[in-house]
Order: C-alpha cells, then structure tokens, then sequence
C-alpha cells in the first residue's frame, strides 16, 4: 500500500501533515482539537474539517484515553503525528466524516518499538477501514529510521481486532502488559 500526505486539514501544524489512503485521512491530533473534542464543543467539527456523528467516540475513547493523550501532549509539546482521528475522504456530496482513531500510544521518537491502538464507530466496522488505517499508519511509523518494530495489544476474544492486527503483518507473541490480553508485534522488514 503506498501513502500520501498533506497539509490540508484546518487545526494541523503544517510539520505535521495528515496520512492519505484510498479511502482514509488520518488527522494528527492536536492540543486544541483533543480539548475540544473533550468538551463536546462545536468548533471539534470546525477543527477537524468533518462531521461528527452523533455516536462518536469510538469505544475505548473514554475519559482515560483522553487523558492520556492530554498528559503526553503536555509532557511531550514538541512531538506531533502519534495520535490520529480516522476520517472517510469526502464524497460528492461533502465533508469527510469521523469515523475512529488510531496512532501510537507515545510519540514515535520515545521508543523503537511503539504501540499503536485503533476504533472505528459501530456503524463503520467490518468494512475494512480499521485495516486500512492500520496499515497507513505502520507505514507512516517505519518511515522512523529508528522503529525496529510495531505492537498492540487486545483481549483474545475481541476477534475483529485480532484480524485487523494479522491483516496488517501482526504476529503473536504472548499474554499482553494488561492482564488478560494478548500482545502482537510487527518487526521492521
């Protein structure tokens, strides 16, 4: 699968240019868009350059993972790209539309061998946007001369996320950090 990047979303510094797929945008997160996404604010969609949908986040995506985020943009100002909102190229008919998120749970240049997470809203699952991002992102990732490998972690019963990761070059490799998961890792080729 081949990428392209671009500078055109509104909100995005222009060092950190979105991920292009065939059907996918992935959008670096910044400061202002995970605030406003926090607070359910209007200006999330402005930002953002999409819809949202009414069910959005994703699983997952709760106070915790904002947090997270929040916490490592703030220890880590000068890192930009790791975390990603996932987003359908427009159609004829309009805007992109939000529709997961995806990206490393530090910033790349911390370690050479991050762990990327990943959600897409129900309505969205099991049409391959899931994989397709994945794959964009662990390209975007190797492109990091540093990254010797890729990993993520789910529960084993969570199928659809076992797939995503096996499509995407994932390989068992044993129980997860987290007690009752599973961890894969991808290692640079």
């Amino acid at each position: 699968m081949t990428f392209e990047t671009t500078n055109s979303s509104i909100g995005v510094e222009a060092s950190t240019p979105d991920i292009l797929t065939p059907r996918l945008e992935l959008i670096a997160i910044t400061r202002a868009m995970l605030c406003a996404n926090f607070a359910r604010s209007p200006e999330f969609s402005q930002l953002i350059n999409a819809v949202v949908p009414a069910d959005w986040p994703p699983e997952g995506w709760d106070t915790d993972a904002f947090n997270y985020i929040l916490d490592k943009m703030d220890r880590y100002p000068g890192y930009h790209g790791w975390g990603r909102y996932i987003a359908l190229k427009p159609t004829d008919r309009g805007r992109r539309i939000l529709i997961g998120t995806c990206g490393a749970t530090l910033p790349l240049e911390l370690n050479d061998d991050p762990e990327i997470g990943y959600g897409v809203l129900p309505a969205y699952q099991r049409r391959g946007y899931a994989s397709e991002a994945v794959a964009a992102l662990i390209k975007w990732i190797f492109s990091h001369p540093h990254v010797r490998s890729v990993n993520a972690q789910t529960f084993p019963h969570m199928q659809p996320s076992l797939g995503v990761m096996t499509r995407n070059g994932l390989q068992f490799v044993g129980p997860g950090p987290e007690e009752g998961t599973v961890l894969y890792r991808k290692w640079r080729e």
